[in-house]
């Protein structure tokens, strides 16, 4: 999976089938996009803050606040730039939590009941 398609490959006995492979342009930054829309076209919209514009800070003990700053020199590319990489790294949250849950089980000895 990339920035400007998929593609899936069969394999069989270690080796690649190359008749089956299929292509999508369904994914990347095209899936980015349509997240980002899916946000600003919400009632009452739903503000994607890009991580440079987040500061935390502790407000007591075990509590933090989180601010927003505005940047004014900051170029609207570059902003809408790390508004797409915000969508890029909540695309594939799902796939680490279930990669660290993997990797959780199989080092987690199993408990048998007898």
């Amino acid at each position: 999976m990339g920035g400007g398609s998929a593609c899936a490959a069969a394999v069989h006995d270690g080796y690649v089938l190359h008749k089956p492979l299929k292509r999508s342009p369904f994914c990347g930054e095209w899936m980015d996009k349509l997240m980002r829309a899916s946000l600003t076209v919400r009632e009452p919209p739903t503000a994607l803050h890009p991580l440079y514009t987040l500061n935390r800070s502790a407000a007591g003990p075990a509590e933090e606040t989180l601010t927003v700053n505005e940047y004014p020199g900051t170029h609207p590319s570059y902003h809408q730039y790390m508004q797409m990489q915000a969508c890029a790294h909540v695309e594939l949250l799902p796939f680490e939590a279930w990669s660290r849950a993997r990797d959780h089980l199989a080092t987690t000895p199993s408990r048998v009941r007898t």
